[in-house]
């Protein structure tokens, strides 16, 4: 970590890490640390894509991007905002993770559907192959109450789920389950033990219940008929959209990339509605897709 709070991480034992992957091809890894007083923690999925290979003294070590990193405080701890380092290698050594349990699926948000008007239908298809990022509680202790937000843990579906058709003048969330479990994480003598709970696999399930109020203001373009897909642009990021606050106190964060495996269909069945993104045009970015009059 450089002094502008920059941090690069190097796998030196890449044979190792490669053994560390899932059956999508991802590694789970933590970054810890001491500042200001604070344990600061993130937990992250490194995918395939966010990693490369270099030369260095004559060995290929592993470099991981972690896209804007941000080290968050536990326990309470203050920070004033000016925490820099001066210059930081890590050890060669790795936390060590015991499961603990696994709770009971919970409800999980994957996509949305907007209809605010008739002569409109809209489907969600959550695939194999589609990917939610999803929040990671950590605490000190593990008692109830204690748990924040900090990181995230990236899976994979291996299933198909296709949710209710949305009809006209109807709104709905969708949920499928998600098994969360508990782990014990134990950085050594200085980092001490961290309790962590993440989610570990898809357990499936559809559940959609209505929205509460319509979406306005968005950049909107008509349709005079046919179909329109979403599949290629970034998904909104839902900050309380895993339920898991019967289980650590706090909900956490979701975020499901659109792509051909987690994709919304709108169909126009009559002529002359309007299709909006709330941020961008529909055929942009357009973060939430509603169709109205």
């Amino acid at each position: 970590m450089d002094s502008n709070g920059s941090l690069t991480v190097q796998v030196l034992d890449t044979r190792a890490y490669d053994q560390m992957r899932g059956p999508d091809g991802n590694v789970e890894l933590t970054i810890s640390g001491l500042a200001g007083g604070g344990i600061y923690d993130y937990s992250f999925t490194a995918d395939p894509g966010s990693e490369s290979t270099q030369r260095i003294s004559g060995k290929d070590v592993r470099t991981v991007d972690l896209n804007g990193l941000r080290l968050a405080p536990l326990g309470g701890a203050s920070t004033t905002g000016t925490d820099r380092a001066t210059g930081a290698t890590a050890t060669n050594k790795a936390c060590t993770a015991t499961k603990l349990q696994e709770y009971s699926p919970r409800q999980v948000l994957v996509g949305t559907t907007y209809v605010q008007t008739s002569g409109v239908t809209a489907d969600f298809q959550y695939s194999t192959g589609a990917n939610s990022t999803v929040g990671v509680g950590v605490s000190l202790t593990g008692n109830a109450g204690t748990y924040s937000a900090s990181g995230t843990s990236t899976l994979t579906s291996s299933s198909v789920i296709d949710f209710p058709t949305t009809g006209a003048n109807t709104k709905k969330l969708h949920y499928t389950q998600f098994v969360f479990a508990r782990f014990r994480e134990n950085c050594g003598s200085i980092l001490g033990t961290k309790m962590k709970v993440r989610a570990v696999r898809l357990a499936g399930g559809t559940y959609s219940p209505n929205a509460s109020a319509n979406l306005t203001g968005g950049k909107c373009v008509t349709y005079n008929g046919g179909k329109h897909t979403n599949q290629s642009s970034a998904a909104v990021t839902w900050s309380n959209g895993a339920k898991t606050a019967g289980i650590i106190g706090i909900d956490l964060s979701v975020r499901t990339g659109f792509s051909s495996a987690a994709k919304t269909v709108f169909d126009f069945k009559s002529v002359r509605r309007q299709f909006c993104g709330t941020a961008d045009f529909p055929g942009g970015v357009p973060r939430t897709l509603y169709a109205t009059t």
